[in-house]
């Protein structure tokens, strides 16, 4: 890696580390948690991917380092072998024929009409429903100013048969 890019890096690990925490102040406790377990995770990985023990353990080669000449192979793998690949043939599917540039632009015309058309019919229904809802909206009104009205004026004629015989 060029000494740039790695300077770069280093005050970009500087730089974000409080960023991250900053940022992640107003996030519910458990997505915390789980960066924190993450980050945990990820370093415990990375430590053990680094440790030459476990990398020979688990077959890994060794790591190149400040040009180190890569010793090949670990003794425990022995040689490295390709992936071996499968023999995968599509069978050929038939295309259906085109029709003639006549009758599609025809067709096209006649798809874009009756859509068009269905659209008007949408709108319409929409409008009509529309305004069935704002009449009903005006006669329940209507009829709750109806009411109110007969109630005040049962009330009132309660109040002035009480006055009368008083």
């Amino acid at each position: 890696m060029a000494p740039e890019q790695q300077k770069t890096m280093k005050l970009m690990s500087i730089f974000m580390l409080p960023l991250g925490g900053i940022f992640s102040i107003w996030f519910p406790s458990g997505l915390q948690l789980y960066f924190l377990a993450s980050a945990a995770l990820q370093y415990v990985q990375s430590s053990a991917f680094y440790n030459p023990t476990l990398r020979m353990w688990f077959g890994l080669r060794k790591l190149i380092v400040d040009g180190e000449v890569d010793e090949g192979p670990t003794p425990k793998t022995g040689t490295w072998q390709a992936p071996r690949t499968l023999d995968t043939t599509a069978t050929p599917v038939e295309e259906p024929k085109a029709k003639s540039r006549s009758s599609s632009v025809f067709d096209a015309a006649k798809g874009g009409w009756e859509s068009a058309k269905d659209k008007i019919q949408e709108m319409a229904a929409k409008k009509e429903r529309e305004t069935a809802a704002k009449s009903a909206r005006e006669y329940d009104e209507k009829r709750t100013l109806e009411d109110q009205e007969r109630l005040a004026a049962r009330r009132e004629a309660r109040l002035r048969k009480r006055r009368e015989e008083e």
